[in-house]
């Protein structure tokens, strides 16, 4: 067997007895980590308003400020379009979809009010407060992503937007009139740095944060979770910087064994919108220039196994690249300009890093929380369920903190989880994910047993969730087999990616290329980003309820549904068309970003396809070689919150520019790495339009020729 764990080039053996003993590299990382609980909070409106009229508005003059400071920062930002509505949460994007009404926001002020009383209750500051004296020090209000770190603190989240009526009347067991009486607010509480090493300190505060928002027993206030709610913990190392190499054996860890982490946490946590495994990355379609840089392309996605994902994530650069590969979206890091040793790379300048273009970049199970003016790079890990359980987060911390120093101890001694020999060989990789986490990392029983508890308890009989638990096991047995089946193939010498995938399929279902649309059918994204973006809740339980059989077809071919005529037959829109042979470029890949970006934005619904309809049927449609699609196109399709569009429209100017630059063009001594963000995106957009007459005719000539190869990033 050519195995695994690798030391430079060198093949190690054994992956656990072939580690270096302890002594040359055993140093042991001083670990710190924050966690974010989101939560649900309530409190009866009597108490509220007593609240409200003995302390007036200083008692929320921090948090009002807050807001007024971040009104000041929307105003001034220079947005020259309204921005579309993009999925910001689970609850009010699921509630668009399915159709009900959506519920009524909360003004701001009023929401922040609400914070304000949260803050002043566990600061023992109300009527009804705790008595004994706090652990956790004064909790402040701040803007979210803006607070020190120094102190724990309050911060709104919209993603958290509890109902009276659905969520606190069934947790309470009262009526729904009864639930009239209170006031609810979702919110998120943010921890201080702790030290991992002190589990005496922060495992008291956690207790006491458990006892101070459990609901009294004349139910006044409290807090409770629910199916959005979600537990996050951000690591890092004192006064040090996690090395890439580090991040990237993070990474490796977690999505080789992940189907094994899921199935300790609810079903609504796996494959959920907020948390993606971290494997779906790499089956998306990507981005990329042509080997001769003169055109831009979409190529196809690949499927997953162990060997190839563990590849990728180790062939990454720098921070921005791992991202990318581990959501599948780009920040068009390929477009602008790397810095020196790896670290960063520099994405598209007209996207910047803001969480509201690139929010999809996050919302996997491991993200890579990049350093900003009030934080360091840090790993952050959402896949656990909310929880104020003091227990159940303690396991849980300690789990990712083992996971975390296991990863530094890999990088110290250069050693990588990495397959070495030739790809028809067999790869230790490949079968390491048979093996469990725990033994790999070395886990103390009591905390094995924890998590073991956890799993069983979907099983029991009586659990709401447990058919929900059996259809996801035996959809995970079905992919075991179809991952063992792309193993086999790609060692004689196939290519991962949706046509094997879809080979398959047919075999096994004994279809023929004529009688088999729905296989042969491309779906909105190579089979992988068509972004189903569905709730954690209603949806995720719909989808598990189909039988596994099912399931996999839909996920594995990426079949999509379509409309059809009255005859029956298929209607496509731009953009689904099946796309062999692959890479795609000009009007057809802009089709398919279209396609792409409109399904992230609508969560994958209905009415992500009748936008994409409505896009095309107007005037010149979407052409993006005529001035009226082009404006159509950047109105419909941008700030659809995933950057595609953002991505292609950068490398596109790119392309310009370099030609005009070749042929001695008026801007040669363009510095386009240092044009201010509104100048470089009237720039490339006017550039588009002043070549596209020019290039018409060649780009129609280089698109009814073979497709170029090339490599993303």
């Amino acid at each position: 067997m050519a195995s695994i764990l690798t030391r430079g080039n060198q093949g190690l053996g054994d992956p656990i007895s072939s580690l270096p003993s302890t002594g040359t590299h055993d140093e042991i990382p001083d670990l710190t980590f924050g966690l974010e609980l989101e939560l649900d909070f309530a409190v009866r409106k009597s108490m509220y308003n007593e609240w409200i009229e003995n302390t007036g508005n200083h008692a929320t003059s921090g948090a009002l400020a807050a807001l007024e400071k971040e009104e000041l920062k929307r105003v001034e930002e220079e947005n020259p379009e309204p921005l579309p509505p993009t999925p910001s949460s689970p609850t009010r994007a699921s509630s668009s979809q399915s159709g009900e009404p959506l519920p009524p926001l909360p003004d701001d002020k009023g929401r922040l009010r609400l914070l304000g009383y949260l803050c002043a209750y566990l600061n023992r500051q109300t009527r009804d407060s705790p008595k004994e004296a706090s652990l956790l020090g004064e909790i402040i209000y701040d803007a979210p992503k803006e607070a020190s770190s120094a102190s724990w603190h309050i911060t709104q989240d919209d993603s958290v937007m509890p109902s009276r009526s659905e969520t606190l009347a069934p947790r309470l067991n009262i009526t729904e009139d009864e639930a009239k009486e209170y006031r609810v607010v979702g919110a998120e509480i943010v921890s201080s740095v702790l030290n991992f090493n002190d589990m005496r300190t922060w495992y008291a505060q956690l207790r006491q944060l458990n006892k101070d928002l459990a609901f009294d027993s004349n139910l006044n206030q409290g807090a409770w979770l629910n199916e959005i709610t979600h537990l996050h913990a951000h690591f890092g190392i004192r006064d040090k910087t996690i090395s890439l190499d580090v991040a990237k054996n993070v990474c490796v860890l977690y999505g080789l064994f992940e189907n094994e982490i899921e199935s300790w946490l609810p079903v609504s946590q796996r494959d959920s919108m907020w948390c993606y495994r971290l494997r779906r990355g790499m089956e998306k379609e990507r981005l990329a220039y042509t080997d001769d840089r003169t055109d831009v392309q979409l190529l196809p996605g690949k499927r997953y196994t162990p060997s190839e994902y563990a590849d990728i994530i180790y062939a990454t650069n720098n921070l921005q690249e791992l991202k990318t590969e581990l959501s599948g979206w780009t920040a068009g890091e390929w477009v602008g300009l790397v810095a020196a040793h790896g670290a960063i790379g520099r994405p598209s300048l007209t996207l910047g890093e803001t969480a509201r273009t690139l929010g999809v970049r996050e919302w996997v199970a491991v993200n890579l929380s990049l350093e900003r003016a009030n934080k360091p790079f840090t790993i952050e890990f959402r896949h656990h369920h909310g929880t104020l359980d003091p227990e159940s987060i303690t396991w849980w911390v300690r789990f990712l903190g083992e996971l975390v120093r296991f990863a530094y101890y890999l990088a110290q001694n250069n050693v990588r989880i990495q397959h070495t020999g030739l790809f028809n060989e067999d790869s230790f990789v490949d079968e390491l994910s048979n093996r469990s986490i725990f033994e790999i990392i070395g886990f103390p029983d009591e905390g094995i047993a924890h998590f073991h508890r956890m799993r069983d308890s979907y099983l029991r009989e009586g659990h709401r969730d447990r058919a929900l638990v059996l259809a996801h096991q035996s959809k995970m047995t079905v992919e075991a087999t179809i991952i063992r089946e792309r193993i086999r193939r790609r060692k004689l010498g196939e290519r991962t990616g949706k046509e094997m995938d879809d080979n398959y399929t047919r075999e096994q279902l004994g279809q023929n290329d004529g009688n088999n649309q729905s296989v042969e059918q491309e779906s909105t994204s190579d089979g992988s980003q068509d972004e189903n973006v569905e709730s954690s809740s209603r949806s995720e339980r719909t989808r598990s309820e189909r039988s596994a059989s099912e399931e996999t077809e839909s996920t594995e071919t990426g079949s999509v549904e379509t409309d059809s005529d009255e005859s029956g037959s298929s209607i496509e829109l731009p953009g689904e068309e099946a796309i062999r042979p692959v890479p795609l470029r000009g009007q057809a890949l802009v089709d398919r970003i279209t396609r792409l970006a409109l399904s992230a934005r609508y969560s994958g619904q209905d009415d992500g396809r009748q936008a994409v309809a409505d896009a095309h049927a107007e005037g010149n449609g979407l052409d993006y070689q005529t001035e009226e699609g082009l404006e159509r196109l950047l109105a419909r399709v941008g700030h659809s919150g995933t950057g595609i569009l953002e991505v292609w429209l950068d490398a596109m100017c790119v392309v310009k520019i370099e030609k005009l630059q070749r042929e001695g063009g008026k801007i040669e001594n363009l510095e386009r790495w240092e044009i201010a963000y509104l100048e470089y995106l009237k720039a490339r957009i006017e550039i588009l339009k002043e070549g596209l007459d020019a290039d018409s005719e060649a780009d129609e000539e280089a698109a009814s020729q073979p497709a170029v190869s090339g490599s993303p990033q």
